[in-house]
């Protein structure tokens, strides 16, 4: 544990240095995002404000859009994390110092998505921020922050197992530029996830796709924890069980089944790169 701690203590310092020596993209990145959730809030509050099947989820358009924003980036840091630590250390030629040092790489990838989750938790909070401009609503107390810390661990480690079997495409496939799973997974979370409209208005195909992504079920959980007026049907419509109960229970299957399926993934895509030589990028 202490060999650990202190390895992800580096790697931790070295993300930082790197963030202030090229912070401009980050601020670039910042202005970006938020403008584009503020565009989204506007829009969406004006053209579908209180009416429609919003209101089955408690006609409040904005506090479901922002909370369904700042999940959405949460969840893609954990699909992508992974492979996007590998990709930077193999492309920055960091990847050779840290296979020959008694480190194992997977500290390497645990330190990157804690600096990732820290970067995304000020997006996060530049969200809840914005969307009280537009009224929004949280149920965030200290009663319920513990369940909500629970559901956001559900939330990580149900969607996590992709995130291993993305990062081992890295080698399994030698995509070294992008690789589709993350790709395909991060497109269908923004349609059919209820990321930004409710699942039931999609077409019945759609939905039959999107009760196949744990996503689905962080974001109902999450919605169902943090906004008061929040209604409507679960994801797995005609079982009969507490949506709140239904979507944990998901959550933790994913978990069961996709963890052990990307760490072994994971491993054999390394094994088969210390084999071949194609860990490395000089090789």
């Amino acid at each position: 544990m202490r060999r650990f701690l202190r390895a992800v203590r580096l790697f931790l310092v070295y993300n930082v240095k790197t963030w202030t020596r090229f912070r401009i993209s980050f601020f670039m990145e910042l202005i970006s995002v938020v403008t584009d959730a503020a565009i989204f809030l506007f829009i969406g509050s004006r053209l579908i404000g209180e009416r429609g099947i919003v209101k089955m989820y408690g006609g409040d358009f904005a506090s479901f859009v922002i909370v369904g924003i700042a999940l959405a980036r949460l969840l893609s840091d954990t699909v992508s994390g992974p492979y996007r630590s590998l990709s930077r250390a193999y492309w920055s030629s960091r990847l050779e110092p840290v296979l020959i040092s008694p480190c194992p790489l997977t500290y390497m990838m645990i330190a990157d998505m804690i600096w990732d989750y820290a970067i995304t938790g000020i997006y996060m909070v530049l969200y809840l921020a914005l969307g009280t401009a537009f009224g929004v609503h949280l149920n965030v107390s200290a009663g319920t922050l513990p369940m909500l810390t629970l559901a956001l661990a559900l939330s990580v480690l149900g969607v996590f197992g992709i995130g291993l079997m993305s990062a081992s495409l890295f080698n399994l496939i030698n995509a070294k530029s992008g690789e589709p799973l993350s790709w395909l997974i991060g497109t269908l979370q923004g349609l059919v996830c209820g990321i930004y409209c409710p699942v039931v208005v999609l077409p019945a195909w759609l939905r039959r796709v999107s009760v196949l992504l744990p996503q689905t079920y962080a974001v109902d959980l999450i919605r169902r924890l943090v906004l008061p007026s929040y209604r409507g049907p679960a994801p797995l419509i005609g079982v009969h069980a507490s949506p709140t109960t239904l979507d944990a229970i998901m959550l933790v299957a994913y978990a069961a089944v996709l963890l052990p399926l990307g760490w072994a993934m994971l491993a054999f895509a390394l094994r088969k790169a210390r084999s071949d030589g194609s860990l490395s990028r000089w090789a």
